[in-house]
């Protein structure tokens, strides 16, 4: 979502962000449509959620299941950017 976001700012059209994340140019649209309803910085403190997700993981301080979980509920609490 975020990547679809800066990428619309930055002027491409949904053909080209889709070619450039993989994706048909109607999911990129799909993917603009469900970015507007979060403001950007609670779509890169996501992405910085899930990097650190992945680090516990890889490092073994938590396993996948317990990391997802916690993912889940840190990101989905209102007021929280």
């Amino acid at each position: 979502l975020l990547q679809t976001r800066e990428l619309k700012s930055n002027g491409y059209d949904n053909r080209t962000i889709g070619s450039k994340i993989g994706v048909a140019p109607f999911i990129a649209g799909k993917y603009l449509n469900q970015a507007a309803h979060f403001k950007t910085s609670q779509l890169r403190n996501a992405v910085v959620k899930c990097v650190e997700a992945e680090v516990a993981v890889k490092t073994g301080r938590m396993n996948d299941i317990m990391s997802v979980e916690i993912l889940i509920l840190s990101v989905l609490q209102p007021g929280k950017e």
